[in-house]
């Protein structure tokens, strides 16, 4: 599932869900947790516990990862900001659940 919406923020839909998201995001609670000195920024949506991050010593990267399911069970990390909620090319409800042992 992450894939393709991946691929459908690529092909240039989805990204009406994608705007929704970060505006959230960078609403004035959210931004306090950010590094606003980063140059880069990685989303990761469907990160499950283990997201991507930069190496060790990239200082420039921040990354925001989406994990509706078990963004509770990802590790706190330098330049890492957890959203607790799914992301969707249209506003809808779903069922999410967990699959197997690792989240």
């Amino acid at each position: 599932m992450a894939g393709q919406g991946t691929q459908g923020f690529r092909a240039g839909r989805g990204r009406a869900g994608l705007t929704a998201c970060l505006t959230l995001l960078l609403s004035r609670p959210a931004a306090a947790l950010l590094d606003m000195n980063a140059t880069r920024v990685w989303i990761n949506i469907g990160s499950h516990i283990d997201p991507m991050l930069p190496g060790r010593n990239d200082r420039t990267t921040q990354v925001i990862a989406f994990e509706p399911a078990v963004g509770c069970l990802v590790r706190p990390r330098a330049r890492l900001y957890v959203v607790h909620a799914a992301v969707a090319a249209e506003t809808s409800l779903g069922m999410i659940g967990v699959y197997n042992a690792g989240g």
